[in-house]
């Protein structure tokens, strides 16, 4: 292949190559998307109106048998009101799940990969120093980034395709990076999007409120950064309203996430049951960690090699500025995720968001050594580098395809059991044990959307409410050889 004729080819259709590649990009996760069901457990569950009048609510107890679908606003307001003091903060993200639960999946599966693209589109922007244009002239670093989120994402079927967790980490992700993007652009850039007035701040403090009411990990971070920032431009005379509002309404978020009595009804719900043993490391939540920082590995590699060649950078034009951004979003990458050693569980999920941060770090510095030509690999190096993506791509997009067919087609032969022995009069149903090939565990990124072995466990009785026969029990087979 002659990569250099490769590139002054594409350089000249630049961005309508980035369009066409976003597009194929949402056609491809359009396919994915609608080949997931909705999975056992949060998004049967969040169907209906969750929690109670009399407060004697938890998650990882089966719903009453006369709790109601969801079915209008005023039932999502109900039910995260009683989410809020029973369970938990997350209403901005548990407010979005119900209401797609309520639409219907349809409505997830053509939104969800605008969101993966929007995601992609951000850290671009961001890595640029916050200069948004939709003249997207660079499609080698979309199609960077975007093979970096599929490859480097922990957890990616939890957290890109999920519908529950898509709401709580890909769409609350993309809310705080759409916020925090007019500050990169200020603080790194020294320019503003709009003039400083009094209606762009009303919009950002309730961009900030919205933000702030994500994720329990990153505000935090977020609002250390932006303070740090903002004395620094107090002192110059050069702060802005809208920073203010932002940072206020940033702050408002973050209370009302943190203070939900739910935080604490749910906390110590995990220590009856066991989750929590009390000390701050456990080493599950340590092999968590390590897993997630595996994950990172080698955006740390390159993001290192190019800090010790930074020298080379400093005739470039803001070379400082990127630098700093780069060094701050690295901060930030590692402070949200070394916070979870605190927090009462550790998914690996949780992991996600630290890794955009990281990644947007790596396409700064990438920035840099393209624009000093320190970036250069030799031709065997790109070549081999080349070969070994597009195996990998091809071994995982693949394994990807085959297990959500899989599991496609596993969902649609259970509900075809459910409703035989429904009709039946059978009280109850053992459905086959299901397990994903070792091929597609290890290199797609596809979750085992099963009900468990429990005929009392709560994914299976809010299964069984959802179909209307909550009288009727069912699990899975502990094994093939069960009859």
């Amino acid at each position: 292949m002659n990569w250099e004729a490769v590139c002054v080819w594409g350089r000249r259709h630049a961005v309508k190559l980035s369009y066409m590649l976003l597009l194929v990009l949402y056609a491809f996760l359009y396919y994915l998307n609608s080949l997931v069901p909705l999975y056992y457990g949060d998004d049967y569950v969040y169907s209906f109106i969750v929690g109670s009048d009399v407060g004697d609510w938890n998650f990882l107890w089966p719903l009453a048998d006369d709790t109601l679908r969801v079915a209008s606003w005023h039932d999502i307001f109900v039910s995260q009101y009683h989410h809020y003091f029973q369970w938990g903060g997350r209403i901005v993200a548990h407010t979005m799940v119900q209401f797609l639960l309520w639409q219907g999946k349809w409505l997830f599966n053509l939104l969800n990969p605008l969101m993966n693209i929007l995601l992609i589109l951000l850290v671009y922007w961001i890595s640029r120093g916050g200069r948004v244009s939709w003249r997207l002239d660079n499609p080698f670093r979309l199609l960077w980034i975007a093979v970096i989120l599929w490859a480097l994402a922990p957890d990616y079927s939890s957290t890109n395709i999920w519908l529950t967790g898509s709401c709580n980490y890909l769409w609350t992700g993309v809310l705080q990076l759409a916020f925090i993007l007019p500050f990169v652009r200020y603080i790194y850039q020294r320019e503003s999007y709009w003039r400083d007035s009094w209606g762009m701040a009303a919009l950002m403090l309730l961009g900030g409120i919205l933000a702030g009411w994500t994720n329990e990990n990153t505000v935090g971070f977020f609002l250390l950064w932006l303070l740090g920032y903002a004395w620094r431009d107090y002192q110059e005379q050069a702060l802005q309203r809208w920073q203010v509002a932002g940072i206020i309404g940033l702050v408002i978020g973050y209370a009302l996430l943190l203070g939900a009595p739910g935080n604490i009804m749910r906390a110590h719900i995990a220590v009856r049951v066991g989750e929590v043993t009390g000390m701050l490391m456990k080493m599950h939540e340590l092999k968590t960690l390590l897993a997630a920082l595996l994950f990172q590995l080698l955006l740390w590699y390159f993001i290192s090699g190019g800090w010790w060649r930074r020298r080379y950078f400093g005739a470039l034009h803001q070379a400082a500025a990127r630098l700093a951004q780069v060094r701050d979003f690295c901060g930030l990458s590692l402070g949200t995720l070394l916070i979870m050693m605190l927090a009462p569980e550790f998914p690996l999920r949780a992991a996600f968001l630290p890794s955009v941060l990281l990644l947007i770090a790596a396409a700064t510095m990438l920035e840099l050594m393209n624009a000093t030509g320190r970036n250069r690999l030799e031709r065997p190096v790109r070549r081999l580098l080349t070969a070994v993506g597009i195996i990998y791509m091809g071994f995982s997009l693949g394994a990807t395809v085959y297990g959500y067919r899989l599991t496609q087609e596993w969902s649609a032969a259970d509900a075809a059991q459910v409703q035989r022995e429904l009709a039946e009069g059978r009280r109850e149903i053992v459905l086959p044990h299901r397990e994903l090939p070792g091929i597609v565990v290890k290199t797609g990124h596809v979750g085992l959307y099963a009900l468990n072995e429990d005929f009392n466990n709560w994914t299976n009785r809010d299964y069984m409410l959802y179909l209307g026969h909550p009288e009727v029990k069912i699990r899975v087979a502990e094994s093939d050889d069960e009859k």
